[in-house]
């Protein structure tokens, strides 16, 4: 049996543009949202350095793949990666779910709010998670850019036991 993911972190894409006639799941990054794919690039790669290998699940939308396009610059490559269209929009549980799908004790997931919001919030620690340079609180909102990092119990992954080990809004 395939060991299970025992840390999750989850972000949150980056500001994506708004052009007109263009469909959600094709909204591209804006000019903000690149800049702070970098910033989120560079942090990611320091916590994932140390840790060895990774799996990575991203949503299919555009400013999913281009929020981990600029970030992989900076980060260590993933031992698996995969694009998972049920991570559009996708609920707590869907995410769960995907993130029990990996053979690596951590799994790098991106994708969107409200579902990468609720299950961050749904972890313990997430009353008190205070990003370190803004002092921006989970709590208030997941804005976009933003890293929350999620430790778990045994293997599976599960929610149960599960405590908020770092929030960050990269900016």
């Amino acid at each position: 049996m395939a060991e299970h993911a025992s840390r999750l972190i989850l972000i949150r894409h980056a500001k994506s543009d708004y052009p007109v006639g263009v469909p959600d799941h094709d909204r591209p990054l804006n000019a903000r949202g690149r800049a702070n794919a970098r910033v989120m690039g560079k942090l990611v790669g320091e916590i994932l350095t140390p840790l060895g290998d990774y799996s990575l699940a991203l949503s299919t939308a555009v400013r999913v793949q281009e929020t981990w396009r600029v970030m992989s610059e900076s980060v260590p490559k993933p031992t698996h990666s995969w694009n998972d269209a049920s991570l559009y929009l996708a609920e707590p549980d869907t995410i769960i779910e995907v993130a029990q799908c990996s053979s690596t004790p951590t799994v790098v997931l991106v994708g969107h709010n409200p579902g990468i919001e609720d299950l961050a919030r749904m972890s313990r620690g997430a009353d008190s998670a205070r990003d370190p340079h803004t002092g921006r609180a989970l709590r208030d909102k997941l804005p976009t850019s933003s890293v929350t990092v999620i430790e778990g119990g045994p293997s599976p992954w599960t929610l149960e036991g599960s405590q908020i080990v770092g929030f960050y809004v990269c900016r």
